[in-house]
């Protein structure tokens, strides 16, 4: 257990690592993930066979804009090391993706603006569906006249780690509510798939023990994301 005798206690152990592998037909994905209490693997053998007719509709959830097939989860609790309070999680949500309509992500810019257009459809496009239902979620709650609602993005960055760049950008996850954060990073595997590495923050307690567990995450995202290798 990763602990700090006058922040926090609990975390990621980054000393200590295990190794996911998945394939996706003739793409292979490895990364190291650090030793966990909790973790979910959507999958025994970790295949994804992306190719078959059929397949990826047949698996997918939705979360907000992102509609994907899962492929593992871990959580990490960290707690005051002075007192008995729970400090706050980091959350890994491993995502397989593919565009809509199959649209093209040749290139890292193209994912960018990809993830925007997702993202700004999903929340602020006008006009109605067949049901009667307005297409954006921001779009029906201004219809009803609620306060609250999803920011727009800021924008995207491509960040590179140690063998693969990402797109990398951030979302609030719970509009009016501060501590919940998404900082997402994207890696194509082909034209129209994708990979998300969604790190979720729920910060509990703000205090200067928080700011130091949440560094310390940032570390883990870091080290994580240095691991991943996808090859043929």
């Amino acid at each position: 257990m990763t602990q700090s005798i006058e922040t926090f206690k609990g975390g990621p152990d980054l000393a200590r690592c295990h190794e996911l592998s998945a394939s996706f037909d003739k793409y292979q994905l490895n990364f190291l993930y650090p030793k966990i209490k909790v973790e979910k693997i959507h999958a025994v053998e970790l295949q994804f066979p992306i190719y078959q007719r059929g397949w990826f509709e047949s698996q997918l959830t939705q979360y907000l804009q992102h509609r994907f097939v899962p492929v593992a989860e871990f959580f990490w609790d960290y707690y005051s090391a002075t007192q008995s309070g729970f400090l706050g999680q980091l959350m890994l949500s491993v995502e397989l993706k593919r565009t809509v309509l199959n649209q093209p992500i040749l290139r890292l810019n193209q994912l960018g603006f990809y993830l925007l257009s997702e993202y700004e459809h999903h929340f602020n496009a006008p006009g109605y569906d067949n049901s009667g239902s307005y297409y954006g979620f921001n779009s029906q709650i201004n219809h009803e006249d609620h306060a609250l609602k999803f920011e727009p993005l800021s924008g995207y960055r491509l960040l590179a780690f140690k063998q693969h760049q990402f797109v990398f950008y951030t979302a609030n996850i719970r509009p009016g509510k501060e501590g919940y954060q998404n900082r997402i990073y994207c890696l194509p595997i082909d034209k129209f798939y994708f990979l998300q590495f969604r790190f979720i923050y729920n910060v509990e307690c703000h205090d200067p023990a928080s700011l130091l567990w949440m560094n310390h995450s940032y570390l883990t995202e870091s080290e994580i994301l240095d691991s991943v290798h996808l090859f043929t």
